[in-house]
């Protein structure tokens, strides 16, 4: 798997890139770490993808950071699409469940 130009990818060894295990069988911990720097998204504690902010210097002056505006959070069970054939009716109705979710903000310095 190769990311996209400024991302950086890091699969730890333990991580499967084909999506994890036990996903449907027990509950993970997802993470993202949303700083003015980069975006960090992570599975219990390992983090496997930082996005860092582009735009800063004249380099990247042309660029676009779409994430210091409001943002919303969307848990969703998505089904459906090409990715890996016609879906199943028979799988219906699905359930998604949620143990928590957790949203912190760092205080403003100063």
């Amino acid at each position: 798997m190769k990311p996209p130009a400024g991302w950086t990818l890091a699969w730890a060894d333990e991580f499967d890139v084909d999506g994890l295990p036990d996903s449907c069988a027990a509950f993970h911990r997802y993470q993202m770490l949303w700083t003015d720097s980069d975006i960090r998204f992570g599975i219990d504690g390992i983090e496997h993808l930082a996005y860092p902010r582009l735009d800063a210097g004249a380099a990247g002056a042309a660029r676009v950071w779409p994430f210091d505006g409001p943002q919303f959070l969307l848990l969703d069970v998505a089904i459906g699409g090409d990715l890996d054939g016609p879906v199943d009716d028979s799988i219906f109705p699905v359930t998604m469940e949620v143990d928590y979710v957790r949203v912190h903000q760092e205080p403003k310095a100063g």
